[in-house]
């Protein structure tokens, strides 16, 4: 129909499960896989950005998955990777392997912002939305656009914070930035 972005929502391809660690890894893709290079492709025959977010497993992290998304491109290639940062769950978090992490995909790496013809484009996932930083290292980077893939409705707050459903608005406005879930 035209969008130039696309975003699926949080566990969009796997659905909203509380798997343990050894069922997540298992159903981590790669970038680039197989299982991306079908959306990728998809993103190349409707000319868009498509934001997907994933468990992801890199083989520098034996063992161990993030919970990840990609901008994949017009071109049908992944763009950028963004790996979640905080730690709420049984992931791996960048911060978990900081050394290795920035030896393997350099410091720029915890908030990488995509150039691109429609908006330099960015990413967080789920709840980061809710702490100030993440959105606004995102913004000092030149993020134009910043997508957050969710797995609720952006109003809803599972732990029921006051003011949590305005949160998205709220760090749109104090970075003066575009933002989609």
């Amino acid at each position: 129909y035209g969008a130039r972005l696309i975003s699926f929502p949080q566990f969009g391809l796997t659905g909203y499960t509380p798997l343990d660690s050894p069922a997540w890894a298992d159903a981590s893709v790669t970038f680039p896989g197989p299982d991306i290079g079908k959306i990728a492709d998809a993103a190349k025959a409707a000319n868009a950005y498509v934001v997907v977010e994933v468990a992801e497993q890199h083989p520098a992290f034996p063992g161990r998955f993030f919970r990840s998304a990609a901008v994949l491109t017009p071109a049908g290639e992944v763009g950028l990777v963004y790996r979640k940062n905080y730690s709420m769950s049984t992931r791996t978090s960048p911060v978990d392997v900081q050394d290795q992490f920035v030896e393997t995909f350099g410091p720029d790496a915890f908030f990488p912002v995509l150039e691109t013809e429609i908006g330099n484009i960015g990413v967080i996932i789920g709840a980061e939305a809710h702490w100030p930083e993440a959105t606004r290292a995102l913004a000092l980077k030149g993020a134009e656009i910043i997508i957050n893939p969710i797995a609720a409705s952006p109003f809803i707050d599972y732990l029921k914070r006051p003011g949590a459903q305005e949160v998205r608005r709220v760090r749109a406005f104090e970075n003066v930035t575009y933002f989609g879930v």
